[in-house]
């Protein structure tokens, strides 16, 4: 059975511009939201996701047949984004702004859930790239250690100690904000 990704691909350099269409309707919301969790800001994570594919559009025609478009995209997005995390340094969200954007209701429980979110998303925005980007693409996007390194380009052996030290230093941020 053929790969839906792999026809796509083939149509996309036969020239059929609806088959580029499929692929960023395909993976557009996937690679925005990844983009958003690494640099914090949607009005630049959905620029970053133009220049993917942007990036990936011109790249597509230069790439095998049997191109494995997910991690592909991925890879493209990842080095867009540390283009721009390599050159600014880490913001949380402020305070108040966390605390305008809590769902409505009164109930603790709801209270507490949008706590931990912010509190993830700002230790995520802390942490160094070199981190940060391995984290979300194995405990959010569902990236296997050989799929991650090929996205990195690095030895699997090197993405689980990576992660590894990500969660560890994960940890040690998400505990700081907590306290204070």
């Amino acid at each position: 059975m053929i790969n839906q990704d792999v026809l796509l691909v083939a149509g996309v350099k036969e020239g059929d511009e609806d088959a580029f269409t499929a692929v960023v309707e395909r993976y557009q919301a996937a690679i925005g939201r990844y983009l958003l969790r690494l640099v914090g800001d949607s009005a630049l994570a959905e620029e970053l996701c133009q220049e993917t594919f942007f990036r990936a559009y011109r790249a597509i025609f230069k790439t095998g047949d049997e191109l494995a478009l997910r991690p592909w995209l991925y890879q493209i997005a990842t080095n867009v984004a540390y283009s721009v995390l390599r050159r600014r340094r880490p913001r949380g969200v402020p305070l108040e702004q966390a605390e305008r954007h809590r769902p409505p209701g009164s109930l603790a429980y709801l209270e507490h859930l949008a706590h931990q979110r912010d509190v993830v998303h700002r230790t995520l925005v802390r942490l160094p790239a070199e981190y940060a980007v391995p984290l979300v693409l194995s405990a959010v996007e569902g990236f296997s250690y050989q799929e991650i390194a090929a996205i990195l380009g690095m030895s699997a052996e090197a993405t689980r100690k990576r992660i590894y030290r990500a969660k560890l230093r994960f940890r040690v941020v998400y505990e700081e904000l907590e306290r204070g």
